[in-house]
């Protein structure tokens, strides 16, 4: 779900222009600039993530913690965010699902599963 909401910002043309230009401060202040690529390649190692978890692979189980992380820490250097109130909902559904995961794959008899 996560995942999604890094692609609201493409859908934000239904909004009335007003919310659009707030919408584009976010970022503004943002002690962190790296290119987009990098970016691009979090969101790849994202899904190759979860997709290891899927498979039960001890691994990918680290990367998705690391990455989890990673995003705790560089996220206070992002500077002002402005999202929409869809995009708070799957936000917060996604890291309450993350910590379940993480949680049962680490501390559950399903943590046995992972080869």
């Amino acid at each position: 779900m996560y995942l999604t909401s890094w692609f609201f910002a493409w859908s934000y043309g239904w909004l009335p222009q007003d919310q659009q230009s707030l919408l584009s401060y976010h970022g503004l202040g943002s002690w962190l600039t790296v290119p987009e690529a990098v970016w691009w390649g979090y969101f790849a190692l994202t899904l190759v993530g979860y997709a290891g978890m899927l498979l039960y692979r001890r691994t990918f189980r680290v990367l998705f913690v690391v990455l989890i992380f990673v995003g705790l820490v560089t996220a206070p250097m992002l500077g002002v965010s402005v999202v929409t109130g869809v995009e708070v909902f799957l936000i917060d559904a996604s890291t309450l699902l993350q910590g379940v995961a993480v949680g049962l794959s680490f501390f559950s008899p399903v943590s046995e599963r992972f080869y």
